[in-house]
């Protein structure tokens, strides 16, 4: 997909994939665990987009035990 429908997203302090995929207001954030082949997905609105990625971020440090 086109960079503007689906993109990975650069956020230093975790060591993993995180992508972005968007549809009109909607977002669908998701990362990729390298070790486990896993892909765990949460979604927002492009309206609190700043608290999805915040929420985003503690869920997979979470996820790794950070």
């Amino acid at each position: 997909l086109p960079q503007t429908k689906f993109r990975q997203l650069k956020i230093a302090k975790l060591g993993c994939k995180v992508y972005e995929a968007k549809s009109g207001a909607i977002r669908i954030y998701l990362f990729h665990d390298e070790g486990n082949g896993r892909v765990i997905v949460t979604g927002g609105k492009k309206d609190n987009q700043k608290e999805d990625i915040r929420a985003l971020t503690t869920t997979i440090q979470a996820y790794y035990g950070e």
